[in-house]
């Protein structure tokens, strides 16, 4: 199985070793319908009770070595299996912290997690069932190739059992598809809205919503049975067709060999091991087929990962070497100005774009849409982004962050094209503190400096400059408080906003951004934050929301917005 984001890889070592694997197996299936066919043909006859003992020797030998075999097919299944899932794992880890948030917020959250639970099963297909059915299908070629040469009406009988069952298993394959296509949209949708059920059941109540939340989830949740209860009995009716194929493929051979017998063929010796061989061509190749009928179930389960690898920005563009220092500069134009933008954005161009390695000066941004038509972000400089709600300041903060785009929007970086920035690159270089800004499960100082404890004494300086050092001390574990999802924070609003604009000025980014600081304002708390953030203004461009904190410090540079715009 391949695709253009990942491939299963096996070694050659390993390939070697399911090949060798193969043969060996076949051989040693063989000992024991062999040697019921001398011990009818030869020592029954003879009455050769040393024969008889040897061959026995013979008989667990052969199955002691085949079991030793069976374990080592065990391990390298399990190696490649715990391989193949912790590489793909990771992959979809990164690409989800990576993702391009405009595409990220195309699918609920619900239908994340539904795909994502599908990497255990792909794990199992790609890793250990698809291993183990190229070992059972080469161990099915020969052993029904044995049988056709002992018997041929036999091995006819059994070709065309198996036609049969290819057949059934590429139309359940088919049908697979079908169904689960629409059982897992279901799924995602029931998981989402089960997710917001769990997550707000306080609002939920507060609006006495719970009938009709309680409505919404019976339907959903019946319609999701009603696709798993069809997908079931695809499961048992291919099951019940292999059982029936089976049973009917010994009795016909079992009537061919009687047959044969009768006129004097073949002896019982053959007969007895042509029906074993049978019964037990019948084993490896049922998971063959079962395997066959889930191939395109997975390839659509390893589709759908593909998408959520593809969330990761695609690299077609040089890496920019724009240092952890280095700010930028940005302009934005209309659609038109953009199409005759990237039509200029060749390769040499995208090359002389990144050659410099300067920091970030400033950010221009150009527009038809509100006012003012432009405005110059510069390092060294608090920069305040004033006006009435609505008139698109906090639309401009998710332009440059990237979760949104506008064609009338014309932003540069340094003079170069905003466009010619790969997506991840710029995210590396810039850190927006909103309303929507949250810890991540850790304690308190982990969050602060993200890990890094060589950090901790200036996050307690800052944290002593906003003046909620001694409110996190006064906790019980302090700044080692441990904050968790399932918990509320132990401390207010105001306190959780210091905390984040403390990992922000931590994280050394180019570019920081604050939203929504009104929300939780007060003179003091503006003072001090000014104060904290002003030394440190001249090595990183600042933008700042707010309708308030202009009236506190003069100096800031303020950019008044007038024109209303939806965001």
């Amino acid at each position: 199985m391949k695709n253009p984001l990942f491939t299963r890889k096996i070694s050659p070592l390993d390939k070697l070793y399911l090949v060798f694997s193969t043969i060996m197996t076949t051989l040693l299936g063989l000992v024991l319908p062999f040697s019921i066919l001398i011990i009818f043909d030869r020592i029954l006859p003879n009455q050769s009770t040393h024969s008889l003992m040897l061959l026995f020797g013979i008989i667990l030998t052969a199955i002691f070595l085949d079991y030793q075999l069976k374990r080592q097919e065990e391990h390298l299944v399990s190696v490649i299996m715990k391989r193949f899932e912790s590489q793909l794992t990771n992959r979809v880890f990164m690409a989800i912290c990576s993702a391009n948030i405009e595409r990220f917020n195309r699918l609920e959250m619900g239908e994340y997690l539904e795909r994502i639970a599908t990497i255990p099963d792909i794990k199992q297909f790609f890793g250990g069932e698809s291993i183990k059915a190229m070992i059972n299908g080469g161990t099915s070629a020969i052993t029904i190739l044995i049988i056709f040469l002992i018997n041929m009406w036999a091995g006819i009988a059994l070709i065309l059992a198996s036609t049969i069952l290819l057949i059934a298993a590429r139309y359940l394959a088919k049908r697979r598809v079908e169904i689960l296509s629409q059982r897992s949209d279901i799924e995602g949708l029931t998981n989402s809205k089960i997710i917001e059920i769990v997550s707000n059941p306080l609002d939920i109540k507060s609006r006495t919503m719970e009938y009709r939340v309680e409505s919404v989830m019976v339907e959903m949740i019946s319609e999701r049975e009603t696709q798993s209860i069809a997908y079931e009995r695809l499961e048992s009716s291919f099951n019940l067709t292999l059982n029936l194929i089976q049973q009917l493929s010994v009795a016909i051979v079992v009537v061919l060999c009687a047959r044969a017998v009768i006129n004097l063929e073949i002896s019982q010796g053959v007969m007895a091991a042509v029906i074993l061989l049978t019964n037990r061509y019948f084993a490896p190749y049922q998971q063959v087929m079962r395997t066959l009928s889930r191939w395109r179930v997975n390839q659509l389960n390893i589709t759908r990962i593909a998408e959520l690898l593809a969330l990761e920005s695609a690299r077609t563009l040089p890496q920019s070497h724009l240092s952890p220092q280095a700010p930028i500069s940005s302009q934005v134009s209309c659609s038109a100005q953009n199409q005759n933008r990237e039509q200029t954005l060749t390769p040499s161009n995208t090359d002389t774009l990144f050659a410099g390695k300067q920091p970030i000066a400033a950010i221009t941004v150009n527009n038809t849409a509100y006012v003012p038509n432009q405005l110059t972000l510069a390092t060294g400089y608090i920069h305040l982004l004033t006006g009435p709600s609505g008139s698109g300041k906090s639309h401009l903060l998710r332009c440059l962050t990237r979760d949104t785009h506008d064609d009338c929007f014309q932003i540069e970086v340094n003079q170069q094209a905003f466009e010619s920035i790969e997506y991840t690159t710029w995210r590396n270089h810039i850190i927006k503190v909103d309303k929507n800004t949250s810890l991540v499960e850790g304690s308190i100082i982990d969050n602060l400096t993200c890990f890094q404890s060589h950090l901790n004494n200036a996050a307690f300086a800052l944290c002593e400059n906003l003046a909620i050092k001694d409110k996190i001390n006064g906790l019980k574990n302090g700044f080692y408080t441990q904050i968790s999802s399932q918990s509320q924070l132990p401390f207010s609003r105001q306190v959780l906003f210091a905390l984040l604009i403390v990992r922000a000025l931590l994280s050394n980014k180019s570019v920081l951004m604050i939203d929504d600081i009104d929300m939780v304002y007060d003179e003091k708390f503006g003072r001090l934050l000014l104060a904290c953030i002003a030394p440190k203004s001249n090595n990183f461009i600042c933008i700042i929301v707010s309708n308030k904190l202009g009236q506190l410090d003069t100096r800031l540079v303020k950019h008044k917005f007038d024109k209303k715009v939806a965001a």
